[in-house]
């Protein structure tokens, strides 16, 4: 069938054929009106109560997730303000064996020091020397009355030069005594001063020993708050932000430092394991030079786990001290070791790469003081770039303990986030869904105007011509007349 066929007779006409077709939907739908009306009540309804459902389940799936992301964040920071702890205590614990385990021996050597400086100052006190016996012998003899005999006068004259002499020395021994007392004040000042210093090494020591308790106190504090459930999320979330970028830049920068070394040893490694290991088109050389690496992350991974830098293994948080300076030792051993290798290969790389164009210089004659230069710089560049390049993957577990954490952290937040959104989305589709079959049954009601215009034109009319059937059967009743509901009193209803 045609489209000319469909437009009837109006084929010449589109106005007039879209016209008719247009009232003839139009009639279709009006006579569809109570149907199509419970078609879209029932399949909004339908889709708004299936959209709020769908938003109830991602709201208290949201709130599981939020829940256990809570607990997920107070076991993170249990562990870290435990880590925080430890280091503070043991940081407590080594300066009071360092600066009060001797305080003992450091009071003793104070107390000597007093008595010491006691003594000495009690022996630099100004004595007066007592008065010599022949001095009250010679008083006597002053007082005595005077007499005529000349031996008398001889005798005093004796007396005065002994007393004359005797005084003189006496000023002497008293000017070498005062010498000496102010001698021994002086020797009393470095000892007040190693005195000063002691105590005041001491009060250094307790202040310091003060601010980490402190600081211990703070911690704890927090780790209390936290166990009785004060989890302050905002601040983890933005901490752990912080730290999964900058883990993952350590992370990064620790990657490249791999690749750079696995490229600069894999030639070396290659030569020094031959070429008759090629097994099916692969060489042995890339998986050595990667196990070599792999066993210094291994041996760095135990140092900083036995030394609870890390705990990524919870294993070696039950180990007894004694284990524990053994993984010490085989982690460092490995690391060592590897260092090792990986220096002499990285060395190795010129030294052993003598073919073509060199090997004919070398036959020729001695090589120029620049060339030499030249190659023992490049020799001494790879050999440090074999030491310093393992150093950071030995160091690996520390930026991946924190990269695991904050990541956990982050998707976790990132997750409850997303899920609260989509609720909030189903919600405002439920309600937008709830509106558009309101709006559609306004927009129905519309494209069918003109028959419920003459629908309502048809029921006025009905109603017009039923009232007038009416009335004349109401006015026929006399006020008079006794009506069956009046009891036969032959009053007509109030």
């Amino acid at each position: 069938m045609t489209v000319e066929a469909l437009s009837g007779p109006w084929a010449g006409q589109p106005f007039l054929s879209a016209i008719t077709w247009l009232l003839i939907l139009m009639g279709l739908a009006y006579a569809a009106r109570p149907w199509s009306h419970r078609v879209l009540h029932r399949g909004t309804r339908a889709l708004t109560l299936l959209l709020r459902h769908a938003a109830r389940a991602v709201r208290q799936a949201r709130n599981r997730l939020r829940r256990g992301h809570l607990r997920y964040l107070r076991g993170v920071e249990l562990r870290r303000l435990e880590a925080r702890f430890d280091r503070a205590y043991r940081g407590v614990h080594l300066r009071v064996n360092r600066d009060l385990g001797g305080f003992p021996a450091l009071e003793r050597r104070i107390l000597q020091q007093i008595e010491t400086l006691e003594q000495d100052y009690h022996s630099a006190r100004d004595q007066v020397p007592e008065e010599p016996a022949w001095v009250r012998t010679a008083n006597a003899l002053a007082a005595a009355p005077p007499k005529a005999d000349p031996r008398v006068g001889q005798i005093l004259e004796e007396i005065h030069d002994s007393m004359a002499r005797a005084g003189r020395e006496a000023l002497e021994e008293y000017r070498r005594a005062s010498q000496s007392r102010l001698e021994t004040l002086k020797g009393l000042l470095p000892a007040w001063r190693e005195l000063g210093e002691r105590l005041h090494q001491l009060e250094h020591a307790v202040r310091a020993l003060s601010e980490q308790t402190r600081h211990l106190d703070t911690v704890l504090g927090r780790y209390r708050r936290l166990r009785r459930g004060a989890v302050p999320a905002r601040d983890i979330f933005l901490a752990s932000t912080g730290l999964l970028a900058v883990s993952a830049a350590i992370l990064a920068l620790q990657g490249v430092a791999a690749g750079v070394l696995f490229f600069l040893v894999g030639p070396a490694m290659g030569r020094a394991l031959g070429e008759g290991t090629a097994m099916e088109g692969m060489t042995l050389a890339p998986w050595a030079v990667g196990a070599v690496i792999l066993t210094v992350v291994l041996g760095g991974g135990l140092v900083s786990e036995a030394r609870r830098a890390s705990r990524l293994i919870p294993t070696f948080t039950v180990l007894d001290p004694r284990m524990r300076r053994r993984s010490v030792a085989l982690g460092g051993t490995l690391v060592f070791l590897a260092i090792v290798l990986l220096a002499l290969l990285a060395a190795s790389r010129d030294l052993q790469a003598v073919s073509g164009e060199t090997l004919v210089p070398l036959l020729q004659g001695p090589l120029q003081g620049e060339m030499e230069t030249t190659a023992w710089l490049s020799t001494f560049t790879c050999l440090v770039l074999g030491v310093l390049l393992p150093l950071p993957l030995a160091l690996v577990a520390l930026p991946l303990q924190i990269f695991l954490q904050s990541l956990g952290v982050v998707t976790g937040g990132l997750a409850v986030t997303a899920l609260a959104v989509l609720a909030a989305l189903l919600s405002w589709l439920a309600l937008a869904v709830y509106v558009l079959g309101s709006v559609l049954r306004g927009l129905y009601e519309l494209f069918i105007f003109i028959p419920l215009l003459l629908e309502r034109g048809y029921r006025a009319w009905q109603r017009r011509r039923t009232v007038p059937r009416e009335v004349p059967a109401t006015l026929l009743s006399l006020p008079g007349s006794q009506s069956p509901g009046d009891g036969g009193t032959g009053r007509g209803s109030p």
